[in-house]
């Protein structure tokens, strides 16, 4: 997936976010507990969110997630 944007500050647990390729929003529930979310190591953030619509689901990059205004 492409890179969408750098946080700064990083992003954190609870905070809103919107994922721009799925014109969805959600907040962080936690880091991503699966260690397959990381593939080769990923140097960067995996979260694990709960989206808007009550779905949850993890493997979000922080580069794939904007931080909702």
């Amino acid at each position: 997936m492409s890179q969408v944007t750098q946080n700064n500050p990083p992003l954190s647990v609870g905070e809103k976010v919107i994922v721009p390729g799925l014109n969805a929003s959600g907040r962080i529930l936690m880091p991503d507990p699966d260690p397959g979310s990381r593939p080769n190591g990923a140097n960067e953030p995996i979260w694990y969110l709960k989206f808007s619509d009550g779905t949850e689901g993890g493997g979000w990059r922080e580069s794939e997630l904007m931080r909702q205004p």
